[in-house]
């Protein structure tokens, strides 16, 4: 599954607040948590949804309620074109 934040700029600010409560940069983090830099990095700017997983990964790291953020899900294949591009 996919987690859309509600709000546009939402996401770049839950990475923000993220790296702010964990003193480390997003580089670190992810050598820390074993995960791939390039696609935290498209997560920030806002240019995909986070996967399901990673988010609560995030959120236990950060130690915040994933019920207290504005948020929805959408299935795991949300955005897909089928048979690729179009």
């Amino acid at each position: 599954m996919r987690v859309k934040f509600n709000t546009s700029g939402q996401q770049r600010l839950f990475f923000d607040y993220i790296k702010k409560t964990t003193g480390i940069s997003l580089r670190k983090l992810c050598k820390k948590e074993k995960l791939n830099y390039e696609l935290l990095k498209k997560y920030k700017q806002e240019k995909c949804f986070i996967s399901k997983d990673i988010f609560y990964k995030l959120c236990k790291i950060s130690n915040i309620k994933p019920e207290e953020l504005e948020v929805s899900y959408l299935d795991n294949y949300w955005g897909q074109v089928k048979g690729g591009k179009s």
